[in-house]
C-alpha cells in the first residue's frame, strides 16, 4: 500500500494551535526564506493568482516564524506572497507560527509536494539539506515527510547526475523517468553518452532502460571472462567491457563498444583523432 505523503500542513499547524495564531500583517514586513526548497516560480501561473487574489483576496494564509521584532519569514505561501505583491495587496492573512529551522524547511517541502509542482531537483536539494545542514538521516527524513527511504536515496542521486543532464531536468527538457533511467549507467560518461543520444534520438523511458540494460550485460558478460586485473583498470577507465589477451609472443587489447557513438566516446578517452 502507498504510504501517505506525510502530515497535511493544516494538520501540522492544528497540532500546535496554542503556539499558532491568525493574524494581519504588511506584506513589506514578510520576508521570503532563502533555504525554501522551490526556486523557480512560472510567471504567468502567478499573474492567473494575482489576477484571482484581486478579485477575492488570498483565500489561505501564509505560514510565517517571527525572526526580528517585525520580521517575519515565509514558512509556507511564497507564491501567494508574490501574487498578492503583483496584486498591490499592502497585508496579507497569515498564521504566526513557532518554528525552528529544521520545523521550516520541513513544512515548506511538505507544502510544494503536496500543493504545487515542485521539480525533481528542487526537492532532491531540500532533502540534502535537511540532512547535511541539519544532520537528519535518509531514515529520519523519510519519516517526516512520509517517504520511503528507497524513495529519498533515490532523488538524492538526481543530484550526482553530471551537470548537462541536472539542466535538462530542471528546464524539462528530460523528465524524472529519464534522468532515473540514465542512473542505470555506470560512469559520468555513459551517463552523458545516453542522454545525448536520448535526446538526438527521442528516446522514451524504457528505450533507455533497455540500453542500459544491454550495456549491463555486456560489461557482466566481460567481467566473468576476466579475471586480469589490468583488463579490469582498462575497462573502468574506458567505460566498456576490455580485455588484454596475452600470447606466448605479444598479445592483443580487445575493447568492445555499443554503437559508433560509443566508439568514438573511447576514441576521445584514447585521444585518438580520426
Amino acid at each position: 500500500m502507498r504510504r501517505a505523503l506525510g502530515k497535511g500542513l493544516s494538520q501540522l499547524i492544528s497540532e500546535q494551535t496554542s503556539d499558532a495564531s491568525l493574524n494581519e500583517l504588511p506584506l513589506a514586513s514578510i520576508l521570503r526564506n532563502e533555504s525554501q526548497p522551490r526556486k523557480q516560480f512560472d510567471e504567468e501561473a502567478l499573474r492567473e493568482l494575482a489576477d484571482s487574489i484581486s478579485r477575492v483576496g488570498v483565500m489561505q494564509p501564509i505560514v510565517v516564524r517571527e525572526i526580528a521584532k517585525d520580521r517575519y519569514q515565509i514558512i509556507a505561501g511564497e507564491r501567494r506572497w508574490r501574487a498578492a505583491a503583483i496584486a498591490g495587496l499592502r497585508s496579507v492573512p497569515v498564521i504566526i507560527r513557532s518554528a525552528g529551522d529544521i520545523e521550516a524547511l520541513e513544512l515548506a517541502l511538505i507544502e510544494n509536494i503536496q500543493r504545487t509542482d515542485i521539480s525533481p531537483l528542487e526537492c532532491a536539494m531540500a532533502y540534502e539539506a535537511l540532512i547535511e545542514e541539519h544532520g537528519l538521516t535518509q531514515e529520519d527524513l523519510a519519516r517526516r515527510v512520509g517517504k520511503s527511504r528507497p524513495a529519498i536515496a533515490n532523488s538524492l542521486r538526481l543530484l550526482k547526475l553530471p551537470a548537462e543532464i541536472r539542466d535538462a531536468l530542471a528546464s524539462g527538457t528530460i523528465t524524472e523517468g529519464h534522468a532515473r533511467a540514465i542512473l542505470q549507467f555506470d560512469t559520468p560518461s555513459e551517463q552523458l553518452l545516453a542522454f545525448r543520444r536520448a535526446i538526438e534520438r527521442g528516446l522514451s523511458v524504457r528505450e533507455i532502460e533497455r540500453m542500459a540494460k544491454v550495456r549491463t550485460r555486456a560489461v557482466s558478460a566481460a567481467q566473468k571472462k576476466v579475471e586480469d586485473p589490468l583488463s579490469t583498470a582498462l575497462s573502468e577507465t574506458l567505460g566498456a567491457p576490455a580485455r588484454i589477451v596475452r600470447k606466448p609472443r605479444g598479445g592483443r587489447i580487445e575493447v568492445d563498444y555499443f554503437d559508433e557513438d560509443d566508439l568514438a566516446r573511447i576514441l576521445d578517452i584514447l585521444d585518438v583523432e580520426l
